[in-house]
């Protein structure tokens, strides 16, 4: 049997740990054919819950989470590949060669492709795909990340060579050619997805019942090639499910009906008495945070977001709501995985410590706050009023639709499966208003 893998849904953005991973759990998917060359059979159709979306959307360029990229993720390319070591590699771009002077990239497209529709790829498509990302009346997050560049800066050479002209030398600029905004759409793409599903990957889509079933079938023509010497996929196709709640994806998980799901760190109990199934573990970089108001009171002072930092309980947070799958990270969003990962030495809560710096700063009865939350009701909530009420943080919680990202400074404090983090990072003002931002803190 084979495990199927999967980047999990991590509804608290956790990143994991102990034991260094977040599970998934599967059960195998029948085969049809076998590729003596590397042992994998080939066929099937995979049933699943994965961490796609079947609530309808338009663009991918404006795409609020990974949920809905995941959609697309199965039917489009992107220009490069950044695998779980962190490394670029070649997709529809075969290479990327920078100038001299490092503000421009010249790359070499790949020849022989074809969208699903049958256009064939080339140079007019990454023209169209990245000017429409960086014009600001698509209102993608993409003009943001590459600011460098403007509609217009990407010159095409012929149809297989396009160079990127930037403003400044930007070194991770091949990086950001994977933004998950950035699928490559082909340039007679009419401006809905879901009526022209048009890619360059490996899956199209062949029927969509909104927040109910999603099916895709297997492209016999796809570019990329499989040890077996035969086209990528392996699977014929398959199906994403939506079911009423957890209950019933585990019974249909343990009927068979269902091939594979990422379950909730809770239910992972109940689902290891199920026979047949495995329960796969790995860490990713996803992290949780909540948001504090450095440009007033009282989180102003630095003093005060240093005492929150000493006086939340990271333990807490990774025993009774992590369930032990996480790691604490001592303020820093950088998962462990990543060979960006800071060297951080860990601190110990200290409350006498925080009520210190708080009546320095003015505070030695203690302060009310209101915690802001995405949901009317969440454990991120009950693990700062418990864990922060004991050094002088006295806080009530509210639901928040958006989170309060209105201001031009933040600091945020975080409780990730890796597993609590606290930043002092200051935000863009050019962030305000996103979605995906996370719990608030007020006073």
């Amino acid at each position: 049997m084979r495990r199927a893998r999967c980047r999990p849904p991590i509804p608290l953005r956790e990143v994991t740990k102990v034991p260094e991973t977040l599970p998934a759990a599967t059960t195998a998917v029948q085969p049809t054919a076998a590729a003596p060359e590397t042992g994998v059979k080939r066929g099937g159709v995979l049933r699943t819950t994965y961490w796609i979306t079947n609530l309808r959307f338009n663009d991918p360029a404006i795409a609020t989470d990974t949920t809905v990229a995941n959609v697309y993720r199965q039917v489009c390319d992107w220009l490069v590949r950044v695998g779980p070591d962190q490394i670029v590699r070649p997709a529809l771009a075969t290479e990327w060669v920078p100038s001299e002077d490092g503000k421009s990239w010249t790359l070499k497209l790949r020849q022989g492709v074809k969208f699903t529709h049958g256009k064939a790829f080339n140079a007019d498509d990454v023209l169209f795909t990245f000017n429409r990302l960086l014009d600001p009346a698509t209102a993608s997050v993409v003009a943001g990340l590459m600011n460098y560049i403007k509609p217009g800066d990407i010159e095409k050479v012929d149809d297989y060579t396009v160079i990127f002209h930037c403003s400044r030398v930007v070194p991770d600029f091949p990086y950001h050619l994977h933004d998950y905004h950035s699928a490559i759409l082909p340039a007679d793409w009419t401006g809905d997805f879901y009526e022209a599903p048009w890619g360059t990957g490996p899956f199209t889509i062949v029927e969509h019942r909104p927040e109910e079933l999603l099916v895709y079938k297997r492209r016999p023509d796809y570019w990329d090639i499989a040890p077996d010497g035969q086209p990528y996929p392996y699977l014929d196709g398959m199906e994403v499910i939506t079911y009423a709640d957890e209950t019933a994806v585990l019974d249909a998980l343990r009927n068979g009906e269902l091939h594979m799901m990422i379950p909730s760190i809770a239910s992972l109990p109940a689902i290891e008495k199920i026979p047949g199934v495995l329960i796969d573990h790995w860490m990713n970089g996803a992290y949780r945070e909540f948001v504090l108001r450095c440009d007033s009171k009282p989180f102003d002072d630095p003093r005060m977001r240093r005492a929150l930092k000493l006086a939340v309980d990271r333990d807490l947070y990774l025993t009774n709501f992590a369930y032990g799958y996480g790691t604490v990270a001592y303020d820093s969003p950088i998962a462990p995985l990543s060979e960006a990962y800071p060297p951080i030495k860990p601190f110990k809560r200290d409350v006498e410590k925080a009520k210190a710096l708080m009546a320095e700063a003015g505070y030695p009865d203690g302060v009310d706050l209101t915690i802001k939350l995405r949901n009317v009701a969440t454990q991120d909530g009950v693990w700062i009023q418990e864990s922060a009420k004991e050094a002088g943080f006295r806080s009530t919680a509210q639901p928040s639709t958006p989170p309060p990202m209105t201001t031009t400074s933040y600091s945020a404090l975080g409780a990730c499966s890796f597993a609590c983090i606290m930043t002092e990072a200051l935000r863009s003002p050019k962030q305000e208003g996103r979605q995906d931002a996370g719990d608030g803190i007020e006073v």
